[in-house]
């Protein structure tokens, strides 16, 4: 089958060319949080710090292939006869795919651990480590027979790989996002305002990076089942992996501001806690209402703030 007859070329490298700008947004705005976050949090452990650093530099060297796809596609011999590039496709389009996937990897592998962290549970967590497995060995894979056949065999014979890689990418942040919310709308029902309001901010962020990710990435999906000859699907993916880091900084740079709401509900927390014997019979109807003791939520929120305070362990909980 020849390539002429198959793929579109205009709609192809418009769908490149504009993900590649709306990428490069992006990766400013990461940058930015970047540049907040390791001055704003010197007491962040260290694997904490690595692994934010490691993060950004592999956005930087997925915006530097981006880059150079961009001059070969417009400047180099691929101008000429543009349909080389599903032949004998750039090395920057495998690049970019392994870069970006790696850099989603590790982002989705850090908020998974934050569920088991904060679930106190291990299966989910497996399910999801293992999903995310299988989306790293079906790039990899994918490369390859990029690398060996072109993107034409890719697409005619193994875009099935994708699909179902992206589609899990999409199911793991909503195991993500639905967990962290069970887990905190359990704790919602504090009888201090401050309290819930930090909860409260804490699930619609969740919810809001959960979704955001696990939309672009469907997306993709969805326009290289319907459209695959047509690459648009490759511009929205060159997106994803900077929304993945974005969201990641984003958590991190958001305890400062978390961390002021939070005292006041968490030391009257303490206090409801630890009142005297005469005030017992409250306490039983309050344990009534909200079905779970002052205490507990104490101890939960007590947990709040020591990932607020410190990183004491690789992650925080703040989503």
């Amino acid at each position: 089958m020849s390539e002429d007859a198959v793929f579109s070329l205009i709609a192809s490298m418009a769908g490149i060319q504009v993900g590649i700008v709306i990428s490069s947004f992006l990766f400013g705005i990461l940058t930015l949080q970047a540049f907040f976050y390791f001055p704003s949090y010197p007491n962040d452990r260290m694997f904490l710090k690595l692994l934010s650093g490691l993060v950004w530099f592999l956005e930087l060297f997925g915006m530097v292939f981006a880059g150079h796809l961009l001059y070969a596609a417009a400047i180099s011999p691929y101008r000429e006869n543009p349909l080389l590039m599903f032949t004998k496709a750039p090395y920057q389009v495998n690049a970019i795919i392994l870069v970006s996937n790696w850099s989603g990897a590790i982002v989705q592998f850090y908020f998974v651990d934050r569920v088991r962290r904060f679930t106190q549970s291990l299966w989910v967590p497996a399910l999801c480590w293992v999903i995310i497995g299988y989306t790293v060995a079906s790039v990899i894979a994918l490369t390859v027979v990029s690398v060996r056949e072109g993107i034409l065999e890719y697409t005619l014979h193994w875009r099935w790989l994708s699909i179902s890689g992206l589609f899990t990418a999409a199911a793991v942040d909503i195991i993500v996002s639905f967990f962290l919310c069970g887990s905190l709308m359990k704790q919602r029902k504090s009888p201090f305002p401050r309290s819930t309001r930090l909860i409260d901010e804490i699930i619609l962020m969740t919810v809001t990076t959960g979704v955001l990710t696990s939309l672009v990435a469907t997306a993709s999906a969805i326009l290289l089942v319907t459209m695959p000859f047509s690459m648009i699907y490759f511009g929205v993916y060159i997106c994803l992996a900077r929304i993945y880091a974005n969201s990641y900084f984003a958590s991190l740079n958001a305890r400062n501001r978390l961390r002021g709401s939070e005292e006041d509900g968490i030391m009257g927390s303490v206090r409801f806690a630890s009142r005297s014997a005469a005030a017992e019979t409250e306490r039983s109807k309050e344990i009534s209402e909200t079905g779970s003791s002052p205490r507990a939520q104490a101890t939960f929120l007590g947990r709040l703030r020591v990932d607020l305070d410190r990183s004491s362990n690789p992650g925080t909980l703040i989503a």
